[in-house]
């Protein structure tokens, strides 16, 4: 039976990255019957973002961009597996009873449905889209997004709902309907490069061993520029001008911005026993060459 594989990211664990590869090579793995489709990509960016919109009845949602109505019309033609990516799926995880209509197109159209998750340690997690939002022109103070991170297992901005508490979304899940749910963990460090974890999760090793070029995006900005980002989100009308001369001495000064030690440690705490509980139920300790290692 063919596969529908549904990518959800999260944000910051690669999702880019893979996206670019797939959407860059998209003929190429047409010979190892696999389809990347071309609905609900929006232009400029690889992903299938509109899909993910639509299921989130995003206001950036735009039927002209592809609907799951005009992806299921692309695929039909198609006789193999297909990937759907779009971090923006996230956002919609908290929500069971809105993956209804693409679990019928999916059945009618003799597909079996996988969700796929890549989870990242939730410090390092909290600290990347923070340091995202600030350009995109968030300006909230840290300590916020920390204590709902730790209060409520999430926090939300504006269109954006990012999880924290990864066994009790996992729980929610698997009551959605998917015919599997297939989990893994995203390193940050390289350790485990994201595209050989996806393919080898969606049985393509072989298109990964394959030595098709890849390009990893969203690479950190300077410190710089986050301290100059952070000034003008929140003082919009005294941009820093020449300040930016003053805030690029002080990065100089402070090296590596990160997040202290004990506060990784007050997060890694808050979820340790349902991460390891998350680890044990995907086997995440002990399949080779995945790492797993910050799960517990």
């Amino acid at each position: 039976m063919r596969k529908l594989y549904v990518h959800v990211g999260f944000h910051k664990t690669g999702t880019s990255s893979i996206q670019s590869f797939f959407h860059q090579h998209r003929e190429h793995l047409r010979g190892y019957g696999f389809l990347y489709p071309l609905a609900g990509i929006v232009p400029a960016y690889p992903g299938h973002h509109n899909l993910a919109w639509e299921l989130a009845r995003d206001r950036r949602f735009d039927s002209r961009r592809g609907t799951f109505s005009s992806l299921f019309s692309e695929v039909q033609a198609f006789d193999g597996d297909v990937l759907i990516s779009s971090e923006g799926f996230e956002g919609v995880l908290g929500y069971p009873h809105r993956w209804t209509a693409l679990r019928e197109y999916a059945k009618r159209c003799g597909y079996v449905l996988r969700l796929l998750v890549f989870l990242r340690e939730q410090a390092s997690y909290l600290e990347s889209l923070f340091l995202q939002n600030l350009v995109l022109g968030f300006g909230e103070c840290f300590r916020s997004d920390l204590e709902e991170c730790l209060t409520h297992g999430e926090f939300r901005k504006r269109d954006w709902r990012f999880h924290f508490d990864y066994l009790k979304l996992i729980t929610t899940l698997k009551g959605c309907g998917f015919d599997q749910l297939i989990v893994r963990d995203y390193s940050p460090d390289g350790s485990l490069d994201v595209i050989d974890a996806i393919c080898e999760a969606m049985n393509l090793s072989s298109v990964a061993q394959s030595g098709l070029e890849r390009s990893h995006k969203n690479a950190r900005h300077s410190l710089r520029d986050y301290l100059i980002r952070f000034h003008d989100n929140r003082f919009p009308t005294q941009r820093t001008g020449h300040r930016a001369k003053n805030l690029h001495a002080i990065g100089d000064g402070i090296g590596k911005l990160a997040m202290v030690a004990p506060l990784r440690t007050q997060i890694r705490n808050r979820f340790i026993s349902d991460n390891i509980a998350l680890a044990q139920e995907f086997n995440l300790l002990n399949r080779p060459g995945i790492r797993g290692g910050w799960l517990v």
